[in-house]
């Protein structure tokens, strides 16, 4: 099932220096290559007048020693690394979310600017497509909300691993639907 306009709010998931960025020890070349439809999408639901949200990583200070034992690459919060692409925003009024796992929806601000929107309707972009975009995609679909995962505006650190992890979510998780699709969509809520 395509998003619903009206009910709908785009999540950009660590879109940031952290993995875009070659200085980085996370640098993810694929991301690179999804940053024109990740903008297309952050365009097309701003034009729409719909939230957009960004979520970013930041290494946990204190505690967390299984995340930390699980991905030991470090992002500061107080680094480059840790900020939003150049770019992206976010604009005045749109969320920005720090988290320190995998899952956008382990920062509890998420959960609850969706419902301040009256979100039911949850678009997923970024990286990496098996990490932290299925964890989210997987979370969103467990709290009631319809996530729909972009084909071609997520990325992970090979096409084998992001096509399996889209199979997945396909199977019972999320829609999974290419930029053009969800712009056409968008674009259209406005005529």
């Amino acid at each position: 099932q395509p998003p619903r306009p009206e009910k709908a709010a785009l999540l950009v998931v660590d879109m940031q220096g952290f993995f875009l960025d070659p200085a980085s020890p996370a640098y993810l070349p694929p991301a690179r290559a999804i940053l024109g439809n990740v903008m297309k999408l952050v365009d097309a639901f701003r034009r729409a007048g719909r939230p957009v949200l960004f979520a970013t990583y930041e290494t946990p200070v204190e505690g967390d020693g299984l995340m930390r034992e699980w991905w030991s690459k470090e992002c500061p919060s107080d680094s480059a690394w840790a900020e939003v692409w150049k770019g992206f925003g976010p604009e005045p009024g749109e969320t920005r979310l720090r988290k320190t796992r995998y899952s956008a929806f382990s920062n509890p601000e998420l959960t609850e600017a969706l419902r301040r929107g009256g979100v039911e309707d949850l678009v997923v972009a970024g990286v990496q497509t098996g990490l932290c975009v299925e964890s989210t995609a997987r979370a969103a679909f467990d709290l009631g909300l319809r996530p729909t995962v972009v084909l071609d505006a997520t990325a992970a650190a090979s096409e084998e691993r992001h096509l399996a992890s889209l199979t997945i979510l396909a199977e019972g998780f999320a829609a999974v639907l290419p930029t053009q699709q969800l712009q056409e969509i968008f674009d259209c809520s406005r005529c």
